[in-house]
């Protein structure tokens, strides 16, 4: 698979784990780059505007409990039975 096949340069990051996961663990220690407090923040400032916005500034919000609870029970079912497998597998892997 792609994962094995990328000789350890892949990463597999959870979204849930951004953007700390960001400054903590894959900038300096994937890419071997030093962050200092100034880049940590400016990272983790960037990272609260919403990159979809048609407005310049607008915040980012936190919405996938709000949309796990809009979708139908027939997404959610599929949900399970064919992408939870393949994220747990990845979650062993990372």
């Amino acid at each position: 698979n792609a994962y094995e096949d990328s000789n350890g340069i892949g990463r597999f990051v959870d979204y849930a784990d951004l953007p700390d996961a960001l400054v903590e663990d894959i900038i300096p220690n994937h890419f071997g780059e030093s962050m200092n407090e100034e880049s940590k923040a400016r990272i983790l400032k960037i990272s609260g505007t919403y990159s979809k916005a048609r407005t310049v500034g607008r915040t980012w919000k936190e919405d996938s409990q709000k949309k796990e609870e809009a979708a139908r029970p027939e997404i959610r079912a599929a949900s399970t039975k064919y992408l939870l497998p393949v994220w747990e597998k990845l979650k062993r892997l990372s």
